[in-house]
């Protein structure tokens, strides 16, 4: 009797400090009885607690990916897939969610959240173009967001893993000054004085023997910047005068 059943099942989820396992064998006797026509939220409610209660990652990615499913397709319901693609971050399902998140954190504007999926993604892609390019994407939302401690920090990500280029050190070098990620700024600095024209040098290496002993102390380095400076401006004043 499928409507004796249907009460028994219903019934059970009811009771109070029902047992997980029987909670979830209920949820999944229902899905086998209701309509998904008629009774689209009954459904999404018995897949939300088998999503939270289903111990093989396998079945509850295919669950939420079946929950996700129904409430993207709803422009009323379509935040709710987000937790049910969370469910699955921390399963063999990561990356799968990672890509249907972050659409849907960009769509809701949670920029922290989009920031953290890109970066996440990045971890897991294949091709290190694809790789960088969701990095670089991350970077910016941090930034977006106001966090530039992530930011700057995604940058040197970039940085570390890609290798340095002028445009990726023209958008970490301010976030570096303005957390005063001093270490990190003389690091980027050198590496920027590689990379621009010679004209350029000269200003860039001045530039890093005044934050040498304005902020690091360190003598050996001023010196050293202050005469790469002077071998391809001798006439630069600031640097003639910061040696003397």
């Amino acid at each position: 009797d499928v409507k004796k059943a249907r009460a028994t099942f219903v019934a059970l989820l009811a009771a109070e400090g029902a047992d997980p396992a029987a909670t979830l064998r209920a949820s999944r006797a229902l899905l086998d009885i209701y309509d998904p026509a008629r009774e689209g939220a009954a459904v999404a409610e018995a897949l939300e607690r088998i999503v939270r209660l289903e111990p093989d990652d396998d079945l509850r990615q295919e669950t939420a990916e079946r929950l996700a499913a129904i409430y993207e397709g709803s422009d009323a319901l379509r935040p709710k897939a987000i937790g049910a693609w969370e469910a699955l971050l921390e399963t063999r399902g990561r990356r799968r969610a990672l890509e249907a998140l972050i659409p849907l954190y960009e769509q809701a504007g949670r920029t922290v959240e989009l920031a953290r999926a890109l970066d996440g993604l990045a971890a897991l892609v294949d091709g290190p173009g694809h790789a960088r390019e969701l990095l670089l994407r991350a970077a910016q939302v941090y930034g977006e967001a106001g966090d530039t401690v992530a930011a700057a920090s995604t940058y040197r990500a970039l940085v570390q893993r890609f290798g340095a280029t002028r445009e990726l050190l023209d958008l970490w070098m301010p976030l570096l000054e303005a957390g005063k990620q001093w270490d990190d700024l003389a690091t980027a600095l050198a590496e920027h004085a590689r990379l621009v024209p010679p004209a350029e040098r000269p200003g860039v290496y001045n530039r890093l023997g005044q934050l040498a002993l304005a902020r690091l102390r360190n003598v050996t380095l001023a010196v050293d910047s202050f005469r790469r400076c002077l071998e391809l401006a001798p006439d630069d004043k600031a640097a003639r005068s910061a040696l003397e």
